[in-house]
C-alpha cells in the first residue's frame, strides 16, 4: 500500500497499533494484522489530525 499524500503523521503509530490489535482480536494472523495495521496508519496520515482519517474496520478491510 502506498500513501498518496502525507498530510500529518500525528497518531500514525497509535493507529497502527490499534489496527494491529483489532485485526488480531478478529483472528487475523500476525502478518495479515500487520498489513491491515499498515493500511489503518496510512489512512491516518492522509488527513489532518490523529483521527480524521480513521475509518471503520469494515471500510478499511475493503481497501486491502
Amino acid at each position: 500500500f502506498r500513501v498518496r499524500n502525507v498530510v500529518d503523521t500525528t497518531g500514525a503509530g497509535d493507529c497502527f497499533y490499534a489496527g494491529f490489535l483489532a485485526a488480531l482480536l478478529r483472528g487475523y494472523s500476525a502478518a495479515e494484522a500487520g498489513r491491515f495495521a499498515n493500511r489503518v496508519a496510512g489512512c491516518c496520515i492522509e488527513k489532518l489530525g490523529a483521527t480524521s482519517g480513521v475509518r471503520s474496520f469494515q471500510a478499511t478491510r475493503k481497501m486491502l
